[in-house]
């Protein structure tokens, strides 16, 4: 099961117990686990606890945003979380905000990069009123600090008292913490200049937009969604077409899809997915999501086009040498030396969709041993190696890390240094 997957069960109320004791940072910034915590002077943080807390300091930033003259015509408000390094933060956007963003710095994008679950309207990244560590209380930002201690074992921080979790609070809590939080502020939202599709969430980083969406169903109501997402419902029709076919037949058309968006072909495919607002990016998901369906094909591909020119042709010859090889060729030619194939980008994309999945049969494996030891020839004796090598190398390893060892690249000349190993 991939991490999307997972969490899509741990929002949906799946969760698994990841232990049942207690981790401690401690004010000497010392760290310890322990089965019970009886006795101990600490600060015990729970989640309803740290909720209640994370919910006045976004409460009172909500309050205080609203008597500002930004407050005008408000269409979302984000709750960024970081699971990893415990970062939180609270974002806001308007619609005037929204439009000098796009004139400032995406003049050229179209609307089905602007609008839609994964454009650039509903990118939190992007939104111009984005408040973290200052608009918490002292509190919660050292509790944060002694989660990201922990959660990263880097016993940094300084804190006034020692505090403890237990050990679930590490199994991503802060974004159910998050869910609960966005739900009780729809009263403070209510002092909000809002529009008549506002919508309020959570997220996550390096989520697909299902899941994104499984988050935006936990806080908001089907009609808000379809008011504000109305693609969602089209894409799912569109979809429902799509699944009603053998897997074989997806994999066959979400691929061609994806390799028509790279190549930027408008075909009949890609231009209902753009009428959808959707992207390759989307595409990707579905090819990910057939999972042991999409490997054959995609290993394939794979070793089809890892033995095409790369993506690094100038780094390989200097300058002057290849300015003098170039000027014999013809436009057509030299297209083919470019410094993005479009071959190298399919390679490495193709690679990492079959990371993400996460499952591969030994005679497929085999077949990427075979490129593996191709790349590793036709790259030794280059001043500098194209990227197909150090991704397959790092692939092989995250799919059988007891069977291969972990990649060595060379910083200097991207060359995999223990291919012997291999």
């Amino acid at each position: 099961m991939n991490y999307c997957e997972w969490l899509k069960q741990l929002i949906n109320g799946e969760r698994n117990n990841v232990g049942d004791g207690y981790k401690i940072y401690y004010s000497n910034k010392k760290f310890e686990e322990l089965e019970s915590i009886e006795g101990k002077e600490l600060f015990l943080v729970d989640e309803k606890k740290f909720e209640d807390l994370l919910f006045i300091d976004c409460e009172k930033k909500i309050i205080e945003f609203s008597k500002g003259e930004e407050n005008k015509d408000v269409y979302a408000v984000v709750l960024e979380i970081d699971t990893g390094v415990g970062q939180i933060g609270i974002s806001i956007n308007t619609n005037e905000a929204l439009e000098n963003t796009i004139k400032q710095h995406y003049p050229n994008y179209s609307m089905e990069r602007i609008l839609g679950l994964s454009g650039l309207k509903y990118n939190p990244g992007d939104f111009s009123y984005r408040f973290f560590e200052e608009f918490l209380s002292n509190e919660s930002n050292e509790i944060l600090n002694a989660y990201y201690c922990i959660n990263n074992e880097h016993f940094i921080s300084e804190i006034s008292k020692s505090i403890a979790f237990k050990s679930d609070f590490f199994d991503h809590a802060l974004l159910l913490i998050g869910i609960n939080v966005v739900n009780r502020l729809k009263s403070t939202f209510k002092c909000l200049n809002k529009t008549s599709d506002f919508i309020a969430y959570p997220c996550i980083n390096d989520i697909d937009t299902d899941t994104l969406l499984s988050l935006i169903k936990k806080t908001n109501s089907l009609e808000t969604i379809n008011k504000v997402f109305p693609e969602i419902n089209d894409y799912k029709k569109y979809l429902d077409s799509v699944l009603k076919l053998e897997p074989n037949k997806q994999v066959e058309i979400w691929i061609r899809a994806y390799m028509d968006f790279m190549e930027g072909k408008e075909t009949d495919i890609t231009l209902r997915i753009k009428e959808l607002n959707k992207t390759r990016l989307d595409v990707k998901d579905e090819i990910v999501k057939l999972g042991e369906y999409s490997v054959p094909k995609l290993v394939e591909l794979i070793c089809k086009l890892g033995r095409e020119p790369e993506s690094r042709f100038e780094w390989i010859i200097p300058v002057k040498e290849r300015l003098k090889f170039m000027s014999n060729l013809s436009e057509q030619e030299k297209a083919k030396y470019k410094s993005n194939t479009i071959e190298g980008e399919l390679t490495v994309d193709f690679l990492f969709m079959i990371k993400d999945i996460g499952i591969i049969t030994n005679p497929l494996l085999e077949k990427l041993e075979e490129l593996l030891k191709f790349l590793y020839i036709i790259n030794k004796d280059n001043r500098r190696c194209g990227l197909n090598l150090s991704v397959l190398a790092r692939v092989l390893y995250s799919l059988r890390p007891a069977k291969y060892p972990e990649p060595k690249i060379n910083s200097s000349t991207n060359m995999l240094e223990n291919y012997v190993e291999f």
